[in-house]
């Protein structure tokens, strides 16, 4: 299921999108971002650094966003590829989690104090 407000993306063109180079299949959807133990097939999840490699290679992330000095550590892994991996992590959550704007109005339980 997808978050509400999120918006779902291909691989290839999520990489394209934040200027980096990706690898592995990339047609795989990537639903949503989240950490690297609880992501699923539809999940982006990111490794930043060496300690993070075994768990990554038993995470079941569709995909990972990884710094490139690491990224010969999990071939076979759908990847995106970055020099500052958290950085755009930080924006790949921005573009599959955008805002969700707020309604316009008032909420109809919305109470003001007579004095205000």
């Amino acid at each position: 299921m997808i978050p509400r407000g999120a918006r779902p993306w291909l691989l290839k063109d999520l990489a394209q999108r934040l200027g980096a180079a990706w690898s592995g299949d990339g047609t795989q959807r990537l639903e949503r971002a989240a950490p690297l133990e609880t992501a699923d097939a539809t999940a982006l999840a990111a490794v930043y650094d060496r300690r993070l490699l075994d768990r990554a290679r038993t995470s079941r992330a569709g995909a990972l966003v990884v710094a490139e000095d690491l990224a010969g550590e999990l071939e076979g892994r759908a990847l995106i590829v970055s020099a500052a991996p958290k950085a755009l992590f930080a924006r790949a959550i921005e573009l599959l989690h955008p805002p969700v704007p707020a309604a316009p109005g008032i909420h109809p339980s919305a109470v003001v104090a007579a004095d205000a």
